[in-house]
Order: C-alpha cells, then structure tokens, then sequence
C-alpha cells in the first residue's frame, strides 16, 4: 500500500474532515517527530484516536461538505506540537491493520490557532527592519523545529556570526532574532528545518 495522497484536512483545533473506508472500524492520527515514519512500525508513531462525529458542514470549507468530520481530543498546546511533526490520518480494519492511511493538511488548524485572534500572527510585523538602535528579524513558521539566520555582507560573504538561532514565541509561532544596527543593509537568508514526509509506504 501507498500513503495515498493529502486527503485527510485538519480544520480548527479538534475537527478533520476525511472519507470513510467500507473496511474500517476505527480511525486514528499517527504522528512522528522524527519524520520519515515507516507505516509498517506502528510502534515508532504516537498514535491518538480520531471519533467519528458526523458530517462536515462549515462555510469556511465548502469543498468539504459532506466529508465525514472525525474528532482529536486536544487543547492549543497539543496541537501546536503536533504541527511541528509528521502526521498521517489512518484507518485500521477490525484486525488493528492499516486499511488506509493519507498526508494532512493543516492550513485550517494553523488559521485557527494561529491567526483568528485580534493580535496574533496576522497582525504582527515580520521581515527585517531598524528600530530603536536594534535590527529585527521575524519569521512567521509554526511549523518549524529550528530557523537559522545566516547574514551575508556586501560582497555576499558570510558574516562572522552566522549562523544565528532564532528562538520562536509559540503563542504566534514567530522566530525573531535582535542585533545591532550595525546590521543596517546587510543581506540575509533563512534555513528553516522541518519534519519532512516519506512519499511512499508499503504493506511489505
């Protein structure tokens, strides 16, 4: 079998929307934060039971209605954890094997727990900029486990100090950096890390 596909949506903090399978009995999310996570190894995944709940109708998502919603039991915390990991939606026949297993999205939940508030990460400054005698540097990834930010003079060569750690505010999942203003005009990049995904799994 193949991961098939990013058919599985995780839409505000504890709904998703996916399609039911004929041969399953229960559902649930795998998550690695390591990545690369071998469906054939449940062991190396923590796993947490998505419950049937009914059906998706939500105007913010109207290509999904009719899409079964399944429920997490999870707060704020355990979903921003969860963002920065590998995840697959499963669904397991009455034997616990693997009968179905797909990518998620995650655009809805990111929205919700990250930009649906009056000063959150939509409202925030990002970029790089000069203010007080202090060089700025903020980059909105909630997704990421570690950006780096590496710093380049104007003959493109690299700075003495790079690369420099950002450290993230989880509450906006902004990584900043603050440096002198001697930083005015210099060029920048980031490297940001994230958990990447095996494209293909099989049953063996």
């Amino acid at each position: 079998m193949k991961l098939s596909g990013a058919s599985a949506h995780w839409l505000d903090l504890t709904t998703f929307a996916w399609l039911e399978n004929d041969k399953a009995k229960s559902y649930e999310l795998w998550s690695s934060d390591k990545g690369n996570g071998d469906i054939n190894k449940p062991d190396s995944f923590k796993r947490a039971t998505l419950t049937h709940s009914g059906v998706i109708k939500n105007d913010k998502f109207p290509h999904l209605a009719g899409r079964t919603a399944f429920t997490l039991d999870a707060d704020a915390e355990k979903a921003k954890a969860l963002l920065k990991q590998q995840l697959i939606a499963v669904a397991l026949d009455e034997n616990n094997k693997v009968v179905a297993a797909t990518k998620v999205q995650i655009p809805g939940v990111i929205d919700t727990i990250y930009t649906a508030g009056a000063q959150d990460a939509d409202e925030a400054r990002l970029g790089s900029w000069i203010d007080s005698g202090e060089a700025n540097f903020a980059l909105w990834a909630p997704t990421a486990t570690d950006v780096e930010l590496y710093l380049y003079g104007a003959d493109k060569s690299l700075l003495a100090e790079s690369p420099i750690t950002l450290s993230e505010d989880p509450a906006t999942g902004i990584w900043r950096h603050k440096g002198s203003s001697d930083l005015k005009n210099v060029f920048y990049r980031y490297r940001v890390k994230a958990i990447t995904l095996k494209p293909a799994i099989s049953n063996g």
